[in-house]
């Protein structure tokens, strides 16, 4: 599969302009392959937020959530040597 490429014009604030081609001259690339970099991490991390999204919304419609206690022992272990995943589901509401 070819990645086809097309053009298209933005307009961008002046100091993002700056900042970009600050950062394309220090890694010695192109305004455009900084701005496609960007454009390309943008958009596979709002693609993951809204798959996840989707993904609560339907255990929440199931009624499957996680409980406020197991959430706030994950948080305050986040950055610590007892750091640990997010928890499972642990309540189930029955739906009437």
């Amino acid at each position: 599969m070819t990645n086809k490429s097309e053009n298209i014009s933005i307009r961008l604030q002046t100091n993002i302009r700056e900042e970009v081609d600050r950062l394309a001259r220090v890694n010695r690339r192109s305004r455009n392959f900084i701005i496609n970099e960007a454009i390309s991490r943008y958009v596979a991390q709002q693609t993951e937020y809204v798959a996840d999204l989707v993904a609560a919304t339907l255990q929440a419609d199931k009624g499957v959530f996680v409980s406020e206690e197991a959430v706030t022992e994950w948080f305050l272990a986040l950055d610590t040597a007892q750091e640990k995943p997010f928890p499972a589901s642990d309540v189930i509401l029955r739906r009437e």
